[in-house]
């Protein structure tokens, strides 16, 4: 069995957040191009300007913190269309605008669209600075949560069992990913009962139900092999422990059993008991002739 036992610090230092910031600028306007890359370049940043949004759209993208500057007016895309387009990974490249055409109507657009910033052309140079670092704060926070969620989806996905659900499931995965105990009742007509909800005692009940699930002690049968009569009738004798009442499904014991007394050529026995000892249901198999004289 794997107990997973992972540290979030160490995905979210391969997001590389530490290193230098990537600034996208993109402007039709060659001057100011130059102005913003060698500002942002004296703040420290790394600058990345393009003429057009196409451009822009067929670079590669870093997996560091960015932010984009983009103008309005644009020869294919308008910044308005190239913020849609960017809209599933906007909060990874926060984006702030600058235009020389800009309106109230297009201001309340880009910032509903989820813009940091709008700035109309001329502006000042620390209020972009400003717009920028919090932008690049955004971006900073943004790859550290993917980052965390990407190694919880991995663990999930290849390593989980019941120490992971013990470990990491807390009650902000719990509401992020909607989950509830239900009790499905065979005999229950008025539909599936909710045994636990977003609280203190339901987000305790989702993890241990949710855990067993995942523990091979309730997956996995507990039978064992409690004697074989090499004195007698050579009959294998087994005993299944049942746990929370889950029994054997009686066409796949007898399937199995049978294939079993074919190979081992005698009786084979198998005998199902609670906690207390009380046997809750006994299976005898015998060879089959056919098998029986193919040994032979």
């Amino acid at each position: 069995m794997i107990h997973a036992a992972v540290s979030l610090s160490n995905p979210v230092a391969a997001t590389r957040t530490d290193i230098t910031p990537c600034i996208f600028i993109v402007d039709d306007d060659v001057s100011v191009r130059e102005s913003l890359e060698l500002l942002i370049e004296t703040a420290g940043w790394q600058a990345m300007p393009f003429s057009c949004a196409a451009d822009f759209l067929a670079c590669p993208k870093p997996s560091t913190p960015s932010c984009l500057v983009l103008d309005i007016g644009l020869p294919d895309l308008n910044g308005l269309e190239l913020q849609h387009r960017l809209a599933p990974n906007g909060a990874t490249t926060p984006i702030v605008f600058i235009t020389g055409t800009g309106d109230i109507p297009m201001t309340v657009r880009a910032m509903k669209a989820g813009a940091v910033e709008f700035f109309t052309k001329p502006f000042c140079d620390e209020a972009l600075l400003a717009a920028i670092e919090r932008a690049l704060q955004v971006s900073r926070a943004t790859l550290r949560c993917e980052a965390e969620m990407a190694v919880l989806r991995d663990i999930w996905a290849n390593y989980r069992d019941e120490s992971f659900i013990g470990q990491f499931l807390s009650p902000r995965l719990m509401r992020q990913f909607r989950m509830f105990h239900l009790h499905d009742d065979p005999e229950e007509r008025a539909g599936i009962r909710v045994d636990a909800i977003h609280d203190g005692r339901g987000y305790r009940r989702i993890r241990r139900e949710l855990a067993k699930q995942y523990d091979v002690g309730f997956i996995d049968a507990n039978i064992e092999v409690m004697d074989v009569d090499l004195a007698g009738d050579r009959r294998l004798m087994l005993r299944h422990a049942v746990v929370k009442g889950s029994q054997l499904n009686e066409a796949d014991a007898k399937r199995v059993l049978q294939h079993l007394a074919d190979l081992w050529s005698y009786d084979v026995s198998l005998v199902e008991v609670d906690s207390s000892d009380k046997v809750l249901k006994e299976y005898v198999l015998n060879p089959r002739k056919l098998a029986t004289a193919a040994a032979a």
